[in-house]
């Protein structure tokens, strides 16, 4: 009852903010890795949660991220895991590179996993490893890479979300039971 209640009030609170800012749009809020009062709150409130993997302690990271939210009471299905940072040239076994891996084990354990992935790129790691200290954005610095086509991909998904919260009535907003979640992103 009081996980409930917690909940609630997180909803409300959410609510409110969005409702007073009057915004239309995505949220984006990138929390730290560790499970702190902000990013609880954070996972809880949210409607979507990608949760990005590359390796096997980020996939323990990803069970306590779900633990902590089911055992808050909330809703699970929003989280995403998206495998990040994979050298498709890396293999761990003869066939099986990172990326199969990191599907497989995620699916295994019951995880969605999204279709697509973020390549690691030299041609990107250099946007933000450079001389001057300047970042580049991937958006306008990396047009062409594998790497901008995967961040398309990901943005196509993430839209496709927002469509399934987007209410067609005042109560279906945060109602999992009317928001039909996409399956997964094809690459």
């Amino acid at each position: 009852l009081h996980l409930s209640i917690r909940r609630q009030r997180q909803m409300c609170i959410r609510d409110s903010v969005l409702h007073q800012a009057d915004l239309d749009g995505i949220f984006i809020l990138d929390t730290r890795p560790i499970l702190d009062y902000f990013t609880r709150s954070a996972l809880l409130a949210a409607d979507l949660v990608l949760v990005p993997v590359k390796d096997r302690p980020s996939l323990v990271n990803a069970a306590s991220l779900l633990l902590e939210v089911r055992g808050a009471g909330g809703a699970t299905d929003k989280f995403w895991l998206l495998p990040s940072l994979i050298d498709s040239r890396l293999r761990l076994r003869e066939h099986i590179g990172v990326r199969e891996f990191l599907v497989e084990s995620a699916r295994e354990r019951g995880y969605q996993v999204l279709d697509t992935f973020i390549s690691k790129s030299p041609k990107v790691e250099s946007l933000t490893t450079n001389l001057s200290s300047r970042v580049y954005p991937v958006l306008t610095h990396a047009r062409h890479t594998a790497v901008h086509a995967q961040f398309r991909q990901l943005a196509d998904f993430v839209l496709q979300c927002r469509q399934a919260f987007v209410p067609s009535s005042p109560q279906s907003l945060h109602d999992p039971a009317q928001a039909v979640m996409p399956s997964r992103l094809s690459h």
